[in-house]
């Protein structure tokens, strides 16, 4: 886990969450959002390598000669397909370059970076290639799971939001002042 993960799903950050002044619950729920849109794109990233080296894996089992400039020509389909399948289950915020946390895509790039991706058909073996789809599916998963606990801590922030507008401890016209 990466210290600024660490940071926004620190228990402090919750801990007697009524007292907290409504703007930095706020504040804190929309760091929340921007980190999780730049882990969004990080997995999308893992993603995207996975399918590639997919695509080469079965191009192998399948036999079929294909060189460079195939393959770049097919990725299209190749990353087409997968974002079809993966569509956000909800409103993404966008994620601006301080929302993507440089660790995790130096650690990705360490498990297969994107100049080797261009040349799988010569340069990785099988096993080495299996090896890679392993850590790249571990990683997807370990940044899914960072996911799931941002979007737990956004809801409980909304939700701490929510209770106080339903009680009237704040009120939507101090939003408009």
């Amino acid at each position: 886990m990466t210290a600024r993960l660490s940071q926004l799903l620190a228990d402090e950050n919750i801990d007697q969450l009524a007292s907290i002044p409504l703007e930095q619950i706020r504040g804190r729920r929309d760091d929340c959002q921007r980190y999780e849109a730049g882990l969004s794109l990080v997995r999308r990233l893992a993603q995207g390598r996975l399918d590639i080296i997919g695509h080469e894996a079965a191009r192998r089992r399948d036999g079929t000669d294909v060189d460079v400039s195939t393959l770049m020509g097919d990725l299209p389909d190749i990353l087409g397909e997968s974002s079809r399948n993966r569509r956000a289950a909800r409103p993404q915020a966008e994620a601006g370059p301080d929302e993507i946390d440089v660790e995790l895509i130096t650690e990705l790039d360490g498990i297969v970076s994107p100049s080797i991706l261009g040349s799988t058909t010569s340069e990785i073996s099988d096993a080495e290639l299996d090896s890679t789809s392993g850590a790249l599916q571990d990683f997807e998963q370990r940044v899914s799971g960072h996911r799931r606990a941002l979007h737990e801590r956004i809801d409980t922030y909304q939700t701490e939001i929510t209770r106080r507008y339903r009680t009237g401890e704040a009120s939507v016209q101090s939003l408009l002042e």
